[in-house]
């Protein structure tokens, strides 16, 4: 079972090493949002999708922590940033 499992991890970096930049970014991407997911989960009791909900109400209307009023957020922008 062990060689297996070593096998198939030599295989994944060799897929890997070849891959284009755009694919291992992707990549990224997901992990990062799946541990996110886990972490907000656990210590927050929150999915990812109201961690995201809950950050687009927290800096407003407005494309940064600037603009825009804290706190509010119509449907659609809610809808918008979070997918």
């Amino acid at each position: 079972m062990l060689i297996s499992i070593i096998v198939d991890e030599e295989e994944l970096r060799a897929s890997l090493d070849t891959s284009p930049l755009l694919r291992l970014v992707t990549l990224a991407g997901h992990v990062t949002s799946q541990r996110f997911g886990r972490v907000m989960g656990r210590q927050h009791g929150l999915t990812s999708a109201g961690a995201a909900v809950l950050t687009v109400l927290n800096w407003g209307l407005g494309r940064g922590i600037e603009q825009g009023k804290p706190g509010r957020a119509t449907h659609a922008e809610l809808a918008r940033r979070c997918s």
